[in-house]
This record gives structure tokens, sequence and C-alpha cells, in this order.
């Protein structure tokens, strides 16, 4: 098998493997492992930035310093844009009683900004 058909069908099993897990997963039935499974991802990703890409970052640019400091703001940049989309207040303190209800019955849905750090941090992956 050539290189090329070996990377098209690890490219193809890949995509199929992460459609049925969205599938899954908006389906509820992995709703129980969810914080697992983004502890995971989140760990894998911290470790991939800080065993591969920041060593090469240091083999590329001589100044360490400037690199230290672009992951450090970088870091800090990331965490306030977090802050801001998941802790949106909408003016009042307690809402509505029927909103409440609502919730519990699973007639309204909860928003939170998860789905606009996700857009975001998607813009800036690609």
């Amino acid at each position: 098998m050539t290189t090329l058909l070996q990377i098209l069908a690890a490219t193809l099993l890949s995509s199929i493997l992460s459609i049925v897990l969205a599938g899954l997963i908006s389906f509820k039935f992995l709703d129980r492992y969810m914080s697992k499974m983004l502890c995971i991802s989140a760990g894998l990703l911290l470790t991939v930035a800080f065993t591969h890409l920041l060593p090469e970052a240091f083999e590329i640019h001589e100044n360490a310093v400037s690199v230290g400091w672009t992951l450090l703001v970088s870091v800090l940049f990331l965490f306030c844009l977090e802050f801001a989309l998941s802790h949106q207040h909408h003016g009042h303190v307690n809402p509505p009683e029927h909103t409440i209800s609502e919730y519990i019955k699973g007639s309204q849905k909860r928003s939170s900004g998860a789905g606009n750090a996700i857009l975001i941090g998607d813009a800036f992956h690609n």
C-alpha cells in the first residue's frame, strides 16, 4: 500500500470515527463521560504542546525569552477569552420562576458560552 493510500485510509477512518462519536454525544449516549473526555483531550493537547511544539519553537528562535513571553501572553489571552464567554450575566440575579420549571421539564434549552468558545477556537485553529 502506498503512502498516499495509507494517509487517505487513516483520514477516512478518523473522519468516520469522529462523526460516530459526535452523533453519540449529540444523542446523549456519552453524556456521563463528557467531562472525562474533555479532561483527556485538554491533557493531550497540553502534552503535545509542551513535549513537541515548545522544543521546536526554542530550536527555531534563538531568543528563548520571546518564546516564553509569547506563550504567557497567549495562555492569558485564551484564559480571559474563555472567562468572558462562559461568565456572561444577563442583568438579573434570579430568573423568573416559569423558566426554572421549563428548564426542569426540558422545554427550554440552557445556553452557555461553550458554543461561542468552540467557534472562536475553531476560527483561530483554522
